[in-house]
Parts: structure tokens; sequence; C-alpha cells
């Protein structure tokens, strides 16, 4: 790959491996993420294609989403089944952070506003996440940015339907319910789910479970954490914007 040298792999998940690398000719450390492409090719060729057609639709969304608390895609390549992308190298992600000290409400706060306004504007855009989760809150320069959009959905482009009908896409007890029954169909308030379910993870610094166990969480943070998690997607709030607001009131309430 030229530019860019791997140093060491970092993580894999999912349909790619993500590597520390240098750009060699600024010397810049970056994170490279490939395409992994499992399977007998023949075989497999439809699901191949697929997770091909996947990869680039990540890549095409983060070029056009220009937030300073998204990731952004400093370098592309297309070679055959050789997809891969360039991205800031991150110092740690919020998941690395649960097995430490749990954090301050403050500092947990500031993380969520962070995550709202970035999902606000992909929202804005037309973009649903799919997947946000801790590990995909990155700590790049002492900011922390929402990564991996493998899983969104563009309701303003997508003339290529690569989720089907009745498949389900995301992480199990961070996605919203309706993604079990048809991802391809769900709106802006799965992602709003998932944004109540990350914040219940950093307030007591536990991954979450099949139950939600509020009793070490606030109460004015607990109210909105319900609400978030609401099994109906009416019952809960309805944009970013109505999640910011009640975050700021119930940050108020604990005075």
């Amino acid at each position: 790959m030229p530019g860019y040298k791997k140093i060491e792999r970092i993580g894999s998940g999912g349909q790619a491996n993500i590597w520390k690398g240098k750009n060699v000719e600024t010397g810049e450390m970056v994170a490279l993420k490939y395409l992994s492409i499992r399977g007998d090719r023949r075989a497999d060729a439809a699901k191949i294609e697929e997770e091909r057609a996947r990869f680039v639709r990540e890549v095409r969304i983060q070029k056009t989403l220009n937030h300073p608390n998204i990731i952004p895609v400093l370098d592309y390549g297309d070679r055959g089944f050789h997809q891969w992308y360039a991205m800031p190298l991150a110092k740690e992600t919020l998941n690395d952070t649960l097995r430490g000290p749990k954090r301050s409400e403050d500092s947990t706060l500031e993380i969520m506003h962070h995550i709202i306004d970035a999902i606000e504007y992909a929202h804005s855009r037309g973009v649903i996440h799919r997947d946000i989760k801790p590990s995909n809150i990155l700590n790049v320069n002492g900011e922390w940015l929402v990564s991996d959009f493998g899983f969104s959905r563009d309701l303003l482009s997508d003339s290529l339907l690569i989720t089907r009908a009745q498949e389900f896409l995301g992480t199990p007890y961070y996605a919203a319910p309706e993604q079990y029954d048809d991802a391809h169909s769900v709106g802006p308030t799965a992602d709003i789910y998932a944004i109540g379910k990350t914040f219940l993870a950093c307030l007591t610094g536990k991954h979450v479970g099949p139950y939600m166990k509020l009793d070490e969480v606030a109460q004015p943070f607990a109210t909105v954490i319900q609400k978030c998690a609401a099994e109906d997607p009416q019952s809960r709030y309805q944009s970013a914007a109505e999640l910011r607001a009640a975050l700021i009131k119930a940050r108020e309430a604990r005075g």
C-alpha cells in the first residue's frame, strides 16, 4: 500500500482489521482499517460483495460527514477486494476507560454531549449510525469522536439496499429492539436508544446487559436513560436536540 507502513495490529471486529500505521512521507501515525474477506470467494460471492459494498459506503459516509466529533477519513484505497482507509490514531476508546476508575459525572456528561453533537449532525444529513457503543467512541487528541459507520443507514442517498428486511445489525444490549425486527427500517430514535445505554455504561463503569440496573445512577440521569431506552421508539426522545436539553436539565437538578 503506497504511502503507509503497517506497524502492528491493534484491533479487529466485524469484517475489518485495524492496524497502527505510519505515513512514510510525513511520519504521521495513523490507524489503518482494512476490509477482511473471509470464506470461499466463489461460494460466498454474494456475501463478500455485500461486505465490500458496506465498507465502501462506510468510507463514503464518513468522508461526507465533516464534524469535529466524527472520525475523519484521511486517505482511502480500493483495489478489487483490498479496500482500506486511514484515520487518526486514537489514544483509547471509551470501552477502554470502562476498565479503569469510574469517571466523574461531569466528565461523562462532557463525553455524552460530544456524542450527541456528532449524532445530531449526522441525523441532519440523513445518516443513522445504528451501532453506537463505547468501543466506537474514540479519544483523539483529547477529544471524543464517533467512529465506525459500517452499519449506518443513509436515508438521503442509499440507492443500494445492503441491509435486508428482517436482518439484525448492531451490538446486543446497545441496539434498539426494533433493530432485531428490521434493521433497515429503523429511524433516528434507534441512535437515541444506544446513546442512553452508552450513558449508563459510562456512569456505572460497566457494560450494559439484558436488564438495566439503575440503582447506581442518580435519579435525574436514571430518568433520562429510561426514556432513551424505552422499548417503543415513540416513547423515547425524538431528536438529539431533545436529549441534549434533557441532559442539561438533569445536570441542573443534580445541583
